[in-house]
């Protein structure tokens, strides 16, 4: 995993502002390695992967958890994102082997995706977990999930994410910024926040110039405000699944159903691509384990 992998959180504008900025490029290749995805699909599930590394860093308890799904009608179809403390996310494309017939050309993701809405799910160990969901915006993925700030939590923000791929099909650059504006914000800091985003380039851009996010938010996006980092986060793609975990699921099947499993089964992890293979004897003793 790449060592630039971090998230940062801060404030500016004399605290009228929060951001959070991420490099998420080793976790992005680490999707790209794992399901061996074709360009449309990677591309949507690593802006995916950095949109819930970005509004994830807030989650503090271990136990907690927050989940992004779009949902769509176009051949793309979507995207799950799952997060967890600290800085750990895995996901999957729903449509992972799609390839765009202008792939070279200036297509865009959202129209690949068509109709659709972007779910998310926080998981906070209440009696249900927390819903917000909006229509797809434009299925970019920046846009949609300012959106659903703006309409689902009241509170007005800028989203930039991005991923940029080498001519092999790997991750050249991948990361972005969520930038959260807080209550009595002055117009003249909004305005100046406004203007500096407006002239900042494409993030992935700046990072494959090797540009450092303290340069990135000194020089363009807080250039001429104040602005502080207050913590920065270890970003990693993980997956706790196991054949224990299987084996749990498994159980709550029920006795029927896993009579009909009886000649062995090798069920798929979907975050990670790893194979669990159950035996007869397996499947058996499982049946067993249910009295």
């Amino acid at each position: 995993m790449s060592q630039t992998d971090t998230l940062y959180r801060g404030t500016s504008g004399n605290n009228q502002f929060r951001f959070f900025v991420a490099d998420t490029t080793g976790i992005v290749q680490k999707a790209m390695d794992l399901h061996k995805m074709a360009p449309a699909p990677a591309l949507l599930l690593g802006r995916l992967l950095t949109a819930a590394e970005l509004m994830g860093a807030d989650i503090k308890d271990s136990a907690n958890k927050l989940t992004l799904n779009i949902e769509a009608e176009g051949p793309l179809k979507g995207a799950l994102v799952v997060y967890e403390p600290e800085g750990r996310v895995r996901g999957y494309a729903k449509s992972p082997d799609y390839t765009h017939p202008d792939i070279g050309t200036n297509w865009h993701i959202g129209e690949l995706l068509g109709q659709g809405t972007l779910n998310v799910i926080k998981d906070m160990k209440l009696k249900a977990p927390v819903t917000g969901t909006i229509q797809l915006l434009t299925g970019e993925v920046a846009e949609d999930v300012a959106q659903y700030y703006l309409v689902s939590e009241q509170t007005p923000a800028a989203v930039s994410l991005g991923v940029l791929f080498n001519t092999d099909g790997s991750v050249r650059a991948a990361g972005g910024y969520l930038i959260q504006q807080m209550p009595g914000v002055s117009s003249e800091t909004t305005n100046q926040l406004t203007e500096n985003l407006n002239n900042t380039p494409y993030i992935t851009d700046l990072l494959d110039m090797g540009m450092s996010w303290e340069v990135i938010l000194e020089k363009l996006i807080f250039k001429g405000m104040d602005w502080q980092i207050t913590r920065n986060i270890a970003l990693s793609y993980y997956c706790p699944c196991s054949k224990e975990r299987f084996a749990a699921a498994l159980r709550l099947l029920g006795k029927d159903e896993l009579s009909t499993m009886l000649d062995g089964i090798s069920p798929i992890c979907h975050y990670c691509n790893t194979q669990y293979h159950f035996s007869s004897e397996d499947i058996g003793q499982i049946i067993s384990s249910l009295g």
